[in-house]
């Protein structure tokens, strides 16, 4: 019996281990399943725990927000396309164009003649904080713009602050001239952002 109970005591810490796993897993996923996750890293990085779904609700509304708030700080004039993070499905896009609403459309909207766009280059959130990094024409040249977001209880994401780095892609980004759509890449092909020419970022 003294045996049993020795070995039954030392599978208590595995036991707490595994619960506390499983809480933590619960609380990344969100109180409403994969809905609305509080840890998203897009695009993936390496060896993280998080979700990559650009297509849940939670994404979809800090995508939405964050665009509108890069947008109003800095307009652009007429259409502009919305380029979303690879994976993103035609209902994401829908909704994510309907919120943003003003000039904004889909890659696959017909135009008769070049749009610019704002493609979406990465979204991280963490519980109620998130951050969304940007590419879009900028009449200051300043081409990356990383919006900071909070979201607050019976609300959603709010803009809490815009950033534009003092950085360049060093090449105009890709307008649309047509149903085709141009994959949201920086200079190099890949959707690494470049860093600040001189460490900083300020006011437009």
């Amino acid at each position: 019996r003294r045996a049993k109970r020795v070995a039954a005591h030392s599978l208590y810490p595995v036991r707490m281990r595994t619960r506390s796993l499983a809480l933590v897993l619960l609380l990344l996923m969100g109180s409403t399943g994969c809905s609305n996750p509080t840890y998203v890293n897009i695009p993936p990085q390496r060896g993280d725990l998080a979700l990559h779904n650009p297509n849940t609700l939670n994404v979809r509304q800090a995508i939405a927000a964050a665009v509108t708030g890069a947008v109003e700080l800095e307009p652009i004039d007429g259409a502009f396309v919305v380029v979303l993070p690879d994976g993103s499905e035609q209902g994401t896009y829908t909704d994510v164009i309907r919120r943003i609403g003003g000039g904004a459309i889909a890659p696959d909207t017909y135009v008769s003649g070049p749009v610019p766009a704002v493609h979406v280059a990465s979204v991280r959130i963490r519980n109620r904080e998130a951050e969304v990094d940007l590419l879009r024409p900028s009449p200051s040249g300043r081409q990356v713009t990383t919006v900071q977001l909070r979201w607050f209880y019976g609300g959603e994401w709010a803009v809490m602050r815009v950033r534009p780095w003092r950085a360049s892609l060093g090449e105009p980004l890709p307008t649309f001239g047509g149903p085709e759509a141009v994959p949201a890449t920086g200079p190099d092909g890949t959707n690494e952002l470049p860093e600040a020419a001189d460490g900083g970022d300020g006011p437009l």
